[in-house]
């Protein structure tokens, strides 16, 4: 669920919300198929685990992200301030296996989808209670 967390001053700093497993087979599949077609999908291999490796969502300073790139950044988030709405989207067979997204909308027109999310549940759970203590 979170693979940081820090606390100064009772505040909650950063949480990063762990992505699920299922998405570490996906890259293991990448490179099986690199090994089949003789290394000719090994730069699409490398590609989506760097992807990956570089994808981060969580909350930071009473706000929820979702940072991503390789060469490119891509930062978006969402305040927990003008938070209004948590979704949870989960079909039959994510719930066996505990997978999910979250989409955040804020006021106006500020939407925020977490995605990939190991145990859905308890992350809505976690970004209820830190929106509870924005004080």
């Amino acid at each position: 669920m979170s693979c940081t967390a820090s606390k100064i001053g009772g505040v909650m700093v950063e949480q990063t919300f762990k992505l699920h497993w299922l998405i570490y087979l996906k890259i293991v599949g990448h490179y099986l198929l690199a090994i089949v077609t003789f290394g000719v999908w090994l730069p699409v291999a490398n590609y989506v685990s760097l992807h990956w490796y570089c994808f981060k969502q969580g909350i930071k300073n009473q706000r929820v992200y979702i940072r991503e790139g390789i060469l490119n950044r891509s930062f978006k988030d969402v305040s927990l301030v003008s938070q209004e709405s948590i979704t949870l989207n989960q079909t039959f067979w994510q719930r066996l296996i505990k997978i999910g997204d979250l989409t955040l909308t804020g006021q106006g027109n500020n939407q925020l989808t977490l995605i990939y999310l190991q145990d859905p549940i308890k992350v809505k759970a976690q970004i209820q209670t830190a929106s509870r203590k924005k004080g």
